[in-house]
């Protein structure tokens, strides 16, 4: 019996980050090749919104939302239709966990020392018990980096065979238009004379090397985007007058800012992939990363590299450097090589 694939939709529900961007481009670049069985792309009765698709077929189905509508509603269908889910958002329906499932990191079981407080431990408990049922049921998995899948084989002792890598792209940021009226939104920010970074309170993603950095440099201006809650990291490093919260941006003006700025700033001590540093390479910014995780591999020597834990960075001095073509990097991803390794993977699970 030919298998018929289920692609879980959770991903369209509320607002983009760089696990949904994944799973929105990896559908709409398996929407353009030719596949050998059935794939269908199954969302929630709420969602509104979906990507336009030419050969994979939109199925809605539940009144649910969010992690109800996943964990039951999504179930429910694999059950009654007998279908195979293809799981891009690191979560799988415990109901039926035997899928395809992408593990982007397993962030969770590395580094408890990130998840501390009350909503971070139940988030880490339920992660935990993800990683488990896709690495018990799952029929392959799929990560975004060789460093990921060294992480699920060292972390959740799974064979390194079992899982394909299958890896992000930059490419939808070639489609989006520069939103130049953002700069003039921000008169202190002008261009070449301002650092940027997507920012988070994510302990992974290091914001407070930012912080640190900005403090001891008061003569740079330091952009910060993202729905941050400052206070979290202490009000003294908060109301330094050089950084500059500007809150959730469009892409349109992320592009902006990314292609005025002085280096894009990404000083994460753990990612799986990093999207948001191919994305600045691709519209010409200078990309300043930690040298810690998958960021190495995916950036290469396209890249100027700082000790995460190290705030004494003099940044003038880094930037003087050489460092390789963004091309070194960006021609090493695309979302259409990605999905003909997904498309290999359908094929042989069948």
């Amino acid at each position: 019996m030919m298998v018929h694939y289920a692609i879980n939709g959770s991903f369209l529900f509320g607002r983009r980050t760089g696990i949904q961007r994944y799973a929105e481009e990896i559908v709409k670049a398996l929407d353009e090749v030719e596949l050998n069985t059935p794939v269908v792309l199954v969302v929630s009765k709420k969602v509104q919104a979906v990507p336009k698709l030419k050969n994979i077929h939109v199925v809605h189905y539940g009144n649910l939302r969010g992690i109800l509508w996943e964990q039951v509603c999504f179930a429910f269908y694999l059950i009654i239709f007998r279908a195979v889910a293809v799981n891009l958002c690191n979560v799988t329906p415990l109901l039926k966990p035997d899928g395809i499932s992408v593990i982007h990191d397993v962030g969770y079981k590395a580094n408890p020392q990130f998840f501390t407080n009350f909503y971070g431990r139940l988030s880490r408990v339920w992660h935990c018990l993800q990683y488990r049922f896709i690495c018990r049921f799952s029929r392959r998995i799929l990560t975004v980096s060789e460093f990921s899948r060294n992480e699920i084989v060292k972390y959740c002792q799974e064979n390194a065979s079992r899982i394909a890598i299958v890896p992000n792209g930059w490419q939808h940021f070639e489609t989006i238009e520069p939103a130049d009226a953002v700069m003039d939104k921000y008169p202190k920010l002008n261009k070449g004379e301002f650092f940027f970074t997507l920012g988070s309170v994510a302990k992974n993603k290091n914001f407070r090397w930012i912080c640190e950095v900005a403090r001891r440099n008061p003569q740079y201006h330091f952009a910060v985007s993202g729905s941050l809650n400052p206070k979290r990291l202490g009000e003294r490093l908060a109301k330094l007058d050089n950084i500059h919260y500007l809150g959730y941006v469009k892409d349109e003006e992320a592009k902006t800012l990314m292609k005025n700025c002085k280096a894009f700033l990404f000083p994460s001590f753990y990612e799986g992939f990093g999207i948001p540093p191919l994305e600045a390479l691709s519209c010409g910014a200078r990309v300043i990363v930690s040298d810690a995780a998958s960021l190495p591999e995916v950036c290469g020597r396209s890249a100027y590299y700082i000790n995460p834990d190290d705030y004494n960075v003099d940044l003038s001095e880094l930037l003087s450097k050489s460092v390789a073509p963004a091309e070194e990097a960006l021609k090493r991803y695309s979302w259409k090589a990605s999905v003909e390794v997904l498309k290999g993977v359908l094929n042989e699970s069948q």
